[in-house]
């Protein structure tokens, strides 16, 4: 009986467990401090847009927003440019690579897009996303 009984249990639990929450959801314009409200204004200023995904647990380090911006424009620049030791298909194939490996869902969605336009073929790019090695 109890070999019965603990899987539906568990399977109770996780049905009943509360889904898709974030785990770091925007801050209310009244709760966030004075840095907080710099470094939201700083990256809508540079995006054109309000933070986002990752962004949104930086603004609780407000002091890291500007800093990372600069980094990731940096970066996406040099790749854009192809001035990286990897060409831009082979960058966005690492990124997925490890945004697959670590279960980084907001990395994908933000550079699956740039992968087609880099040429990285739909065939590889399912392997990848179904945990298989790409043909």
């Amino acid at each position: 009986m109890k070999k019965v009984l603990l899987p539906i249990l568990v399977a109770l639990v996780l049905v009943a467990a509360p889904r898709g929450q974030e785990r770091l959801g925007p801050i209310a314009p009244d709760r966030m401090t004075e840095a907080q409200r710099k470094a939201a204004a700083a990256f809508r200023e540079d995006r054109h847009r309000d933070p986002y995904a990752f962004w949104l647990g930086y603004l609780r380090i407000p002091e890291v927003v500007v800093p990372f911006l600069g980094v990731q424009s940096y970066v996406h620049g040099v790749m854009e440019a192809g001035k990286g030791a990897l060409s831009p298909k082979l960058a966005h194939f690492a990124i997925l690579i490890a945004a697959r490996h670590w279960t980084q869902n907001v990395l994908w969605q933000l550079h699956d897009a740039s992968a087609v336009k880099a040429g990285l073929e739909h065939d590889v790019m399912l392997a990848l996303a179904e945990g298989r090695r790409p043909p």
